[in-house]
């Protein structure tokens, strides 16, 4: 289910492999909110500070991470790849 993280100025983005529900994002709000400096954990596509190398195409999860709570969100990640996906992501060719 995850694919990558990084910094995109402010926020936090986690790449996924296959999209979450929205009751799981809900889920993952509760569970793990404590990790945030402000908002939610939210889908989102690529954001517009993001180079378009491969990844462009996958689902994110955004949020604003407090820089602080690394076992926190290495839980969260942990986390994530128990989910079950929603939706699968359309195999390319192109990807070996």
């Amino acid at each position: 289910m995850y694919h990558s993280s990084r910094f995109v100025g402010e926020s936090f983005v986690i790449r996924l492999n296959h999209e979450l529900s929205g009751e799981q994002i809900e889920q993952i709000n509760q569970n793990f909110g404590d990790i945030l400096v402000k908002g939610k954990i939210a889908p989102s596509q690529i954001l517009e500070r993001e180079n378009r190398d491969s990844t462009h195409h996958l689902p994110r999860l955004v949020f604003y991470f407090n820089g602080k709570s690394y076992g926190r969100l290495y839980q969260l990640i942990d986390h994530i790849n128990d989910l079950s996906p929603v939706v699968t992501l359309e195999e390319h060719p192109e990807r070996k």
